[in-house]
């Protein structure tokens, strides 16, 4: 790209669709459209930049991974079981406030530098959780780690989709999530590293991060923003809807700590529930107010709905998908610890379906938006079906033998792996090219908020039940054995909930005789199963939703064209 003012050409393109016609401008130097310019493979500078990227991929998601089998050993050794619940959310709460901010900087600024300043972000963060003695100091680097997790995913996305065309960004963007698979059994690595020391796992995430950062400092430089050419740095600040930020920034906060509060550590009609969901959702309205009426320079202009019914309908995807991704990331351990009797390392070989499908479903549905780009819909549409059947089926399992989960989870995580991050390839595509970040981001945070909310509904459903249960299936059978015990019965429930019960036995067995563990062991399984049954069938009414939402994204196979955002190589 050259460095003189040159003249802008614009180009309408009209895209015939069976909803109708859709307009999309391009914008070019030099009289020229940026079509057909594909990277190769053979390049290696882009062999670089797809191995810098795909390692910041790898460093979003290897840490949910690493920890998904380990969270409940890592809150009990800070002796804050009682916090467990956020330690599964603090990080998504990061994401989903700094991910509306990371996008439209990087539309300012440039890619590389934001991308740098995520990673440190999380290396610091890694840093913090494996040095800190306290759950205080962990949760704080959990801040960190959420903030870089939410720049990393989606800079890797948005970096690769620009510089290749249109219609190839799915077979690239898969490659990127590729990379990921040799840490696709990280919930086995992260078990296995657990037996030495949980605080590996963070510091190796530390040291990825920095390489990542190496990588993509030496062999990514990308040309100069077209929207910011010739503004000086001070210029560039001035465009930061600084006042729209806060305002949001608030509004989520206030939010999702409500949601995270309520029915957990307050009841829902408590003051300071109500207090913080109200002031939530009056900020988050004051925000799209401001935003419509008043920013000069909005953090999501209106030009992002080009095809509003296709955005709108994507955006109502990544959230119910975000919503069912907590279900199964956190829910399916508690239910192999608390149900199934798993220690560590059998946790670890248990929820190795986590990196495995959810990478593969993403992998196999990016190919098919490209190989079949006239098919979006059907693809994204067969994809929540197919989410929404293998939940619903966890509901069936049987609690006496775990081969019956296999198939319901493993077709529920390729469900959910072919809706996240193929539905950010599609935003993409109908947004301007100048605001490809932004659009990208926005998913991140909807998708978090998603979780946020998913986390709140499924812990609040999940803990009345079992408090329930516990009174109609456990209770009885403890008199029934003549179990007396209720300094040792009352705390029991909570702590079968993260420990296996062959573990927690050996600690007590000599206060509970075999014929009682005959009698009251079913009643307990049967208590959590009842539980977690509730769970799975909550996730099916997201499903569904997700399925209904999908229907609306119209064909935009004319989109899928040669035309690249950014002329990098």
């Amino acid at each position: 790209m050259g460095t003189d003012k040159t003249e802008e050409t614009q180009v309408q393109m009209q895209c015939a669709s069976e909803e109708g016609s859709i307009n999309r401008t391009h914008t070019a130097e030099d009289g020229e459209i940026s079509y057909g310019q594909r990277p190769k493979l053979t390049n290696i500078q882009f062999i670089g930049v797809l191995a810098g990227f795909g390692m910041s991929f790898v460093g979003s998601q290897i840490q949910p991974l690493l920890f998904a089998s380990i969270f409940p050993l890592v809150s009990a050794s800070f002796g804050a079981s009682n916090l467990l619940f956020w330690f599964t959310c603090t990080q998504q709460i990061a994401t989903g406030v700094i991910a509306p901010f990371a996008g439209s900087l990087a539309d300012l600024f440039g890619r590389k530098t934001i991308t740098i300043a995520g990673i440190l972000s999380a290396m610091f963060g890694m840093i913090l959780c494996a040095a800190s003695p306290t759950a205080g100091g962990y949760l704080a680097g959990q801040i960190f780690n959420g903030i870089g997790m939410a720049i990393q995913e989606l800079m890797a996305i948005a970096a690769i989709a620009e510089i290749v065309p249109t219609q190839y960004r799915g077979y690239y963007i898969a490659i990127v999530v590729a990379s990921f698979l040799p840490f696709a059994p990280g919930s086995l690595y992260g078990a296995l590293i657990a037996q030495h020391n949980w605080r590996y796992c963070a510091c190796l995430i530390a040291v990825w991060n920095f390489l990542t950062a190496g990588v993509i400092w030496w062999f990514y430089n990308p040309p100069a923003r077209e929207n910011t050419a010739g503004l000086t740095w001070i210029e560039k600040v001035k465009r930061i809807d600084f006042i729209g930020g806060l305002i949001m920034t608030g509004g989520l906060v206030f939010l999702l700590i409500a949601l995270n509060w309520g029915g957990q550590q307050y009841p829902w009609n408590d003051g300071k529930v109500i207090a913080f969901l109200t002031l939530g959702i009056a900020l988050l309205l004051a925000f799209f107010a401001y935003e419509k009426f008043f920013a000069a320079y909005p953090m999501f202009p209106s030009t992002l709905l080009r095809h509003p019914r296709t955005f709108t309908a994507l955006m109502v995807v990544i959230l119910l998908a975000g919503i069912n991704y907590v279900a199964l990331l956190i829910f399916w351990v508690l239910e192999a610890v608390s149900v199934y009797d798993s220690d560590q390392v059998e946790l670890g070989v248990r929820t190795m379906p986590y990196g495995f499908c959810i990478v593969g479903g993403a992998i196999i549905s990016a190919i098919l938006i490209s190989a079949f780009k006239s098919h979006l819909r059907l693809i994204m549409t067969a994809f929540c079906v197919v989410q929404v059947i293998g939940i619903g089926c966890m509901a069936a399992i049987k609690t006496s033998d775990i081969n019956t989960a296999w198939a319901p989870l493993i077709f529920s995580l390729l469900g959910i792996g072919g809706v996240l991050v193929p539905n950010q390839i599609i935003v993409t595509v109908i947004c301007p090219d100048d605001l490809l970040a932004t659009a990208t981001c926005l998913t991140a945070c909807l998708r978090a908020v998603g979780q946020v909310i998913g986390t709140s509904i499924f812990f609040n459903q999940f803990t009345v039940a079992l408090v329930k249960n516990t009174y109609s299936h456990v209770v009885p059978a403890a008199l029934e054995a003549k179990f007396y015990n209720f300094e040792l019965l009352a705390p029991m429930m909570e702590t079968l909930v993260t420990t296996p019960w062959k573990e927690w036995i050996g600690t007590v067995a000599d206060q509970v005789s075999p014929e009682q563990v005959a009698i009251i062991r079913p009643a307990i399984v049967e208590a959590f199963r009842l539980a977690f049954e509730r769970v799975w069938f909550i996730s099916i009414g997201f499903g569904v939703a997700a399925v209904v939402a999908s229907v609306f994204i119209e064909d935009l196979g004319s989109l899928m064209d040669g035309h690249v955002a950014v002329k990098y190589l």
